[in-house]
């Protein structure tokens, strides 16, 4: 005796829940990626931030310096303009680093793309 055969509106059923299935895998996958990109993205502008504010106090105390030695002139400005200018320079090197880490990020699901395009190519094959 032979296995009974399914009916076809079962087989139907079958695809209809194994497609839901996988489009419920790939939101799953896209809401992953998205969420690892903006982890990325909060590094990258927590970065830019404190890079932005070390250069503009390293401004502040390099004016001061300036401002110092040009009326007091007096040693102060000495001190002054090295603070302002070490400020300067960890600014620039902390701006530097949050746009390299800037760069790195992607805002697209690049995987659930990729895996949709091989889903659609596994399903043209195999309907062939």
């Amino acid at each position: 005796m032979s296995a009974p055969e399914r009916s076809i509106a079962r087989i139907l059923r079958e695809i209809l829940d194994a497609l839901q299935d996988l489009l419920r895998a790939e939101i799953a996958l896209a809401r992953q990626e998205v969420t690892e990109d903006l982890g990325r993205a909060r590094t990258a502008v927590a970065a830019l931030i404190a890079g932005a504010l070390a250069g503009l106090i390293g401004g502040v105390f390099l004016l001061w310096a300036v401002v110092y030695a040009l009326s007091l002139r007096l040693p102060l400005w000495g001190a002054a303009g090295t603070v302002g200018g070490v400020l300067v320079v960890a600014g620039a090197v902390l701006v530097s680093r949050g746009l390299g880490r800037w760069r790195r990020v992607s805002f697209g699901p690049e995987r659930t793309v990729a895996t949709i395009k091989e889903n659609v190519a596994w399903l043209s094959q195999s309907s062939k």
